[in-house]
């Protein structure tokens, strides 16, 4: 009797082991969920938000943020220095497409640059692989990593404005102000 009790729960604790091992996510569900790039270049701030549907189809929702850029001060002071200021307006684009998984790489169904996701699971990151380039996205899960990399946009953009003048030789430019308007991230989910 004791004997038929211990391969009773053996089975028990096997059939278990099986039911729980099936349950596990599937591979192409470690995409699912919020990506921001990790590169912030002239282009802007980018991130994506991968959602499974129904039909064990993707859809891809891409947000990108970029500032438009108004000279708001140009006085030029005898002895050709010129005095600037800039306000900079930060604008967001969006935009959803389908997608489809396969061999470990998300592939955007409707991009004119064949943009394909490969899911790095050592780095937890995406790699995009496009005509236009490539570059890798990190998990974003805090509004607090999208405002760092606005942050670090603003650096990019002032260094951009200011290069506009290097090497000038017949007039001296002046940086007097950098200003920003980011109330669209107030919007930002």
């Amino acid at each position: 009797m004791k004997q038929m009790i211990e391969y009773v729960m053996l089975a028990v604790m096997a059939v278990a082991m099986v039911v729980l091992a099936g349950c596990g996510a599937e591979p192409e569900d470690k995409i699912v969920g919020q990506w921001i790039k990790e590169e912030v270049d002239l282009n802007g701030v980018r991130w994506i938000d991968i959602k499974k549907d129904k039909d064990n189809q993707y859809i891809i929702s891409y947000h990108s943020f970029g500032y438009e850029v108004k000279q708001t001060k140009n006085d030029e002071n005898p002895l050709g220095t010129f005095h600037l200021e800039f306000h900079n307006v930060l604008n967001e684009w969006k935009g959803t497409r389908s997608a489809t998984y396969q061999n470990n790489t998300l592939v955007d169904n409707e991009s004119r640059d064949r943009d394909k996701y490969t899911f790095n699971e050592k780095n937890d990151e995406l790699i995009l692989k496009s005509l236009t380039g490539s570059g890798a996205y990190k998990r974003f899960n805090s509004k607090d990593m999208l405002k760092e990399k606005i942050d670090e946009l603003k650096t990019v953009k002032e260094k951009e404005i200011k290069s506009r003048t290097e090497g000038s030789t017949m007039f001296r430019y002046k940086y007097d102000n950098f200003t920003y308007d980011d109330s669209v991230l107030d919007n930002t989910k």
